[in-house]
């Protein structure tokens, strides 16, 4: 790749993304010396915290899946999860509904 980015995806939604793989692409971009404003702010404040990067993504998709703006995907990938949108959201529960209507 040109830019050297290390994003990985094994999967046609891209609204589903693994959790592992999203913390190596953070790792990455948080190494490198041209990055935007916030991943800059992000830099600054990761360096003043004493638990490692995985915690932290783990803490914050675990306070996102509590929002409502990520759910865990269904087995066998229970280190993916999945964006929701409203949309997204309405869409689950209507195919959950049709699952178990006789």
């Amino acid at each position: 790749m040109a830019t050297g980015n290390c994003l990985k995806c094994d999967t046609p939604d891209l609204r589903r993304f693994d959790g592992y793989w999203f913390t190596s692409w953070l790792k990455w971009i948080l190494q490198q010396d041209d990055v935007d404003y916030y991943t800059r702010i992000l830099q600054t404040e990761l360096k003043n915290q004493e638990t490692d990067l995985p915690e932290i993504v783990n803490a914050a998709l675990v306070y996102l899946e509590e929002g409502g703006d990520v759910k865990r995907a269904e087995y066998p990938y229970s280190a993916k999860y999945v964006l929701l949108t409203p949309k997204t959201d309405m869409r689950i529960q209507k195919r959950k509904a049709l699952r178990k209507a006789p």
